[in-house]
């Protein structure tokens, strides 16, 4: 039996530099993730399958729910990430520390999304093949 491994938070002492520069890998990440779902979505309505499959057409229809779940958590993700982006640029006027802890702060809830995230997309993503890969034999 696998594990899976839980968030953890590393360092708090983060840089501008540092926050922009995950921010900016998460929505390159999230962007490449929109063009496979749209790939996905498109390959499974298109896929021949076997009719001697049992349930094959409501498994199909639920990974296209789950893809359609997927592409929405992903819009919202990215929707938080531009509000950051622009909140962040805010960080370089700021002089407290409490101020800086906001960023930080902010910044931790949005990883902790983004890996959650990206987990339950690539759990969809293996079921989705093993599925498909079953159906060719």
């Amino acid at each position: 039996m696998r594990t899976t491994p839980k968030y953890k938070i590393f360092l708090h002492d983060k840089s501008i530099d540092e926050l922009q520069f995950n921010s900016s890998l998460w929505k390159s990440e999230l962007k490449f993730i929109d063009v496979e779902v749209s790939f996905l979505k498109h390959l499974i309505k298109t896929y021949p399958i076997k009719s001697e499959i049992p349930n094959s057409d409501e498994h199909l229809r639920f990974f296209i729910e789950q893809l359609n779940s997927i592409e929405k958590e992903a819009h919202n993700i990215t929707d938080d990430l531009k509000r950051y982006t622009i909140e962040l640029g805010g960080m370089t006027e700021c002089d407290k520390l409490s101020c800086d802890n906001f960023y930080v702060i902010a910044y931790e809830k949005l990883a902790k999304a983004v890996y959650k995230y990206l987990r339950k997309y690539r759990k969809l993503k293996t079921q989705i093949y093993e599925y498909l890969k079953g159906s060719l034999n």
